[in-house]
């Protein structure tokens, strides 16, 4: 297809790209003075009055004479026009304007599939781009430099578009084209995404980049137009390093999955005490904007918001009642883009320098809690929150009760304060029954189901999770997308399918990559560490961990990083480097929080107990277990509290306690009763019961709880426990002769005898009792270079 360009002198003008250069270099120019440029080089033939000019780029007669001097006066200067020799624009007195210069009209030949992408228009030669700056959303908030060229959104203002119908159907005419009722169709489903602004003033209105594109994300959310959280969009704007707004068209479209989309791209210029905001919204294939002009830079940005609602044939949600003054208004701002930008300091500093008069208001309240609850102070915002729901009367700020209980409930569950976790997000989930707010219900919901995993209630977990998913899904909110996904991949892991959960939490870590969400990112990646672990595929889990290591440069959360070095310290025994384990699960030890920290130390010394047994250090695993041992860990994680008891069962049996470790077997039995099923922890209890008859000399009963176990091992599919108990097995068969049977159960392990020492050694046993000595040797070597510093027992092999 064909698209003009106009070339006069030096300069190149691409309307549709609405880019302007001189000798291939761009020229930062703000948008109305860009669009004044094409209106005139288009309509060159004649003049073009004052008010046609306002209406045609401001969408609006009532434009002040100061804005369309400004902008006339702006363009003048980068083409090098004076005032006096009017070179390519003269003045008529009492006019407007006319383009005078000598242009020249040239068709450019697009590739149509890239013309077909009304995001992305490509252009005949590539010109300087000026990026969204990383710093906007990076370590700190500056204001853009002038100095770069800077291309805008690619679109073109053909002619004025005016709603003229808002009951129903929306009529645009464009160029003397009429929008169909279908097109209309799609631009009022398509997902919203707001840009951070672009910000044409003083460095101290730095923070409007990111206030702006929150404030006018806010006004469309209560339109009820679906769009993109401004946390996604920070992060998409981050991982792609600042790429200028055309550069992200592909980026978004994949991320929305190729739903339409309504994108905006704002700005801001003060000039004279004025502020002018301009919203260039693209959609459909539609190019256009709106623009309204205030002394006050938000309330400016609210009418703009308004308008575009109206061109949008929907109508502006009322305006809310929390900002009662413009100071307020300003604050919130501030403080919503310091914690954008991932700025706690910052956020932290607004809130504290606040008069006393705004510091008293509930939503500052609120911005207080959530910079606690981001900076890991969890004591701190169940303290901020309480005070807050207890002065908002029940009826006010119904969006801001429901996002303090939600964060109330978070707040609760990193506490491990399960029932007031449970109950706030109960509390939510019923109060917004009677309010149209889908992304906190989806928050409400993801809480309970969070609660649910952890008392291994699964269905339960599931079912929330579900509902949580379709409306994410509904609003495209791709970080409560990839939120669920990992929260279902969690309960896979928890009903012990590692392979079911391995995609899910991949793709939950790949999408909060994207979106530069470096806490969740780590968590997804752990999870996916754990699902490699019980594949056995220890070498990939390791491999996962060093994408998050070392953790200091990832994360700024103190908490999480015990979990983090947890995490690491698993795949480290997997592959066998006990001694590194062992350093960072003393860390954690050592320099953890006992109280803030009790649930991640209770983890430390399981891990510690069992790595202990590893090595032979009976002593140390009865010490470590026993610290691990706690209502804690019992509350948080029954399998671990479980898989933990009996490794101090075991280490019980090495010392030769056998009368000890039958009454703990007792008592561990009668525990795992009392608890909610769970396969995979009564799969350990057997396995448990049936060493403790091993020892007490009750072969056969050993020999029938072992294949009991062994047959639940491959009913539930986890390969690690099927190697766990599959080597107890073969071992009690080779003590009771049962060769046969012996190397059909090592052939059950062989798919991993390549990759995890035990199954390994495993069949090395085998070998050595069927006096195969070649192949016992080959296996055991094997299984040596598998195992690492872990010690293993030499079978009975002949050596040469």
């Amino acid at each position: 297809m064909r698209r003009r360009i106009y070339r006069f002198r030096n300069f190149r003008l691409d309307p549709q790209g609405r880019e302007l250069s001189r000798d291939g270099q761009g020229i930062v120019l703000p948008a109305s003075s860009i669009d004044c440029l094409i209106y005139l080089i288009e309509n060159r033939e004649r003049s073009v009055g004052r008010d046609e000019l306002a209406a045609a780029v401001w969408g609006r007669v009532n434009v002040s004479e100061v804005s369309v001097n400004h902008a006339i006066m702006r363009l003048r200067r980068a083409l090098g026009d004076t005032g006096n020799e009017q070179t390519f624009i003269r003045t008529l007195p009492r006019v407007g304007y006319r383009w005078i210069g000598e242009s020249i009209a040239q068709d450019l030949i697009v590739d149509q599939d890239a013309a077909a992408d009304p995001l992305q228009a490509p252009v005949e030669h590539p010109v300087e781009h000026r990026p969204i700056p990383v710093d906007v959303v990076g370590h700190r908030l500056a204001t853009p430099s002038r100095k770069l060229p800077y291309v805008r959104a690619a679109a073109m203002l053909a002619a004025l578009g005016l709603a003229v119908g808002l009951a129903g159907s929306l009529w645009w005419h464009r160029a003397g084209r009429v929008v169909d009722p279908q097109e209309a169709m799609v631009m009022r489903s398509a997902t919203a995404v707001v840009l951070p602004a672009r910000i044409d003033a003083s460095d101290e209105w730095t923070w409007l980049g990111l206030g702006l594109m929150d404030l006018i994300a806010n006004q469309l959310r209560r339109s009820n137009v679906p769009t993109l959280p401004s946390e996604t969009v920070v992060g998409l704007v981050r991982t792609n390093n600042g790429s200028s707004t055309g550069d992200l068209a592909g980026v978004l479209d994949r991320s929305v999955r190729g739903a339409a989309i309504l994108r905006i791209d704002p700005y801001a210029e003060q000039a004279a005490g004025v502020w002018t905001v301009r919203l260039d919204v693209k959609v459909a294939g539609q190019a256009w904007h709106v623009e309204s002009e205030s002394s006050d830079v938000l309330a400016a940005a609210r009418d703009a918001a308004d308008q575009m609602m109206f061109k949008l044939g929907r109508t502006p949600a009322g305006r809310s009642g929390t900002s009662t003054t413009q100071a307020l208004d300003q604050l919130q701002q501030q403080i919503n883009a310091a914690m954008l930008a991932s700025q706690l300091a910052l956020a932290r500093s607004l809130v504290d320098s606040a008069p006393p008069d705004l510091r008293s208001r509930p939503e500052i309240a609120f911005a207080e809690a959530s910079i606690e609850f981001f900076a890991g102070r969890y004591d701190a915002t169940q303290h901020h929150l309480e005070v807050l729901l207890d002065r908002l009367p029940p009826t006010a700020s119904p969006r801001l009760r429901a996002q303090a209980l939600n964060r109330l409930a978070a707040s609760h569950a990193r506490r491990n304060q399960l029932d007031d976790a449970d109950a706030a997000s109960a509390k939510a989930i019923a109060f917004l029954a009677s309010h149209d707010e889908p992304d906190l219900l989806a928050r409400a919901h993801v809480g309970r189901g969070a609660v649910a995993l952890r008392r291994w209630k699964l269905d339960e977990a599931t079912a929330h999770f579900g509902q949580a998913r379709m409306l994410y899904d509904a609003s495209h909110d791709l970080s409560g997308e990839a939120d669920v996904d990992l929260s279902l991949g969690s309960t896979a892991m928890a009903r012990g399918q590692p392979g079911v959960a391995l995609p899910l939490v991949r793709r939950a870590a790949e999408r909060f990559e994207a979106l530069a969400m470096s806490d969740a990112r780590i968590i997804a990646l752990r999870n996916v560490a754990d699902a490699h672990t019980l594949l056995l595929e220890h070498h990939e889990a390791l491999a996962t961990t060093d994408r998050f290591w070392p953790v200091e440069t990832h994360s700024g959360n103190q908490s999480e990083r015990w979990w983090t070095m947890l995490s690491r310290a698993r795949a480290l025994v997997g592959v066998g480097r006990l001694a590194d384990a062992d350093a960072l699960l003393r860390q954690v030890s050592e320099h953890s929080d006992p109280q803030r920290d009790g649930v991640a130390r209770a983890v430390s010394a399981a891990q510690a107990a069992q790595l202990s047994l590893l090595k032979g250090d009976t002593d140390m695993a009865l010490a470590h277990a026993r610290a691990a041992l706690t209502p804690v860990l019992e509350e948080r994680d029954d399998f671990i509290y479980a898989t933990t008891w009996r490794t101090r069962i075991i280490a019980l049996h090495q010392a030769g306690e056998v009368a000890g470790a039958a009454r703990e077997v007792v008592a561990l039995t009668a525990w795992a009763a009392t608890r909610q099923a769970n396969d995979r922890r009564q799969l350990y209890v057997a396995m448990t019961q049936a060493e403790q008859a091993e020892i007490e000399g009750h072969g056969d009963q050993a020999l029938q709880r072992y294949g009991q176990a062994m047959a639940q091992a491959q009913r539930i599919g986890v390969p690690e426990d099927i190697v766990a108990i599959g080597q107890l097995y073969v071992r009690t068969l080779l003590a009771a002769g049962l060769l046969d049977q012996a190397s059909s159960v090592s052939g059950q392990l062989a798919s991993w005898a390549h990759q995890d020492a035990r199954a390994a050694w495993t069949q090395a046993s085998v070998y050595a009792a069927a006096g195969n000595d070649d192949a016992a040797r080959k296996a055991l070597d094997r299984a040596q270079h598998i195992a690492g510093e872990r010690p293993l027992r030499d079978p009975a092999i002949q050596r040469p």
